[in-house]
């Protein structure tokens, strides 16, 4: 699963795909706007690490690295109630796999 790139000398390095391993919390109102963290890991040393959480394939606002370890979201204007979407996170161009414990649903009511 990692990216690879070949360097100087021939050597080649690589690193980890980014995880997603749970939410919090796992439900939010349907319009949107609440504070979703996510938990994973290899989610980029630094800030610099362009991230974006989706929820299903709606993608989040705000999306804020935190650490290697989190990213924090504002979740998107919801659609299928009560449905148990799973969440992911793009980093730098790559998408974590599903994890079952890494759900959200959205739920009547909205900020």
């Amino acid at each position: 699963g990692g990216q690879r790139s070949p360097s100087a000398g021939g050597v080649t390095f690589g690193y980890a795909p980014p995880k997603v391993l749970y939410v919090e919390p796992s439900e939010g109102g349907v319009g949107g706007g609440d504070r979703l963290t996510v938990f994973g890991r290899d989610f980029g040393r630094t800030g610099a690490a362009k991230s974006t959480a989706f929820v299903g394939p709606l993608p989040c606002r705000n999306t804020t690295w935190v650490s290697d370890r989190e990213v924090v979201c504002e979740t998107p204007r919801g659609e299928d109630l009560y449905v148990r979407h799973l969440v992911t996170v793009r980093v730098e161009g790559v998408v974590t796999p599903t994890e079952q414990r890494a759900k959200y649903a959205f739920v009547e009511g909205s900020r």
